[in-house]
């Protein structure tokens, strides 16, 4: 959480256990928690994604259909991909087949250079990443 951001007040209960509060949190704010020892980390949402979205692979994909790469680098960080209406619709038919290969780079690396050659856009949120179409391809995955 950003120590400079307004504090925010979550409801609770009146008899609320500690983990009342903090599934609360989750529901009421755009933070989340985890143990660490005999500790709790509160942390943003979207931290946590860009965290997952860190997860290193080394991958080789030859030939494969863009939306089958992406439901892998979904699966592999953790982190669940949204679609907006038609997205890999909208991508040029010669970019929605992918070769590529990923030697130790992160999942986050990876959709950058996806959406610099296929024109999706990877918005990381509290929910995931939602994918969108921002503009036509302009150079290939190698």
């Amino acid at each position: 959480m950003d120590p400079d951001s307004p504090a925010q007040t979550v409801h609770l209960g009146r008899n609320a256990t500690l983990m009342d509060a903090m599934e609360e949190l989750t529901d009421q704010t755009d933070a989340t928690w985890y143990p660490w020892g005999r500790s709790l980390v509160v942390v943003n949402k979207i931290e946590v994604t860009r965290m997952l979205l860190g997860k290193r692979l080394t991958r080789r994909f030859v030939d494969v259909d863009m939306q089958q790469v992406l439901a892998e680098l979904a699966e592999s960080s953790g982190v669940p991909f949204t679609y907006t209406p038609g997205v890999l619709q909208r991508v040029p038919q010669k970019f929605r087949r992918v070769t590529l290969t990923l030697d130790d780079a992160t999942v986050e690396q990876t959709l950058q250079d996806i959406s610099a050659a296929t024109g999706l856009k990877f918005t990381m949120t509290a929910n995931g990443v939602e994918v969108t179409y921002a503009a036509p391809a302009t150079r290939t995955l190698r």
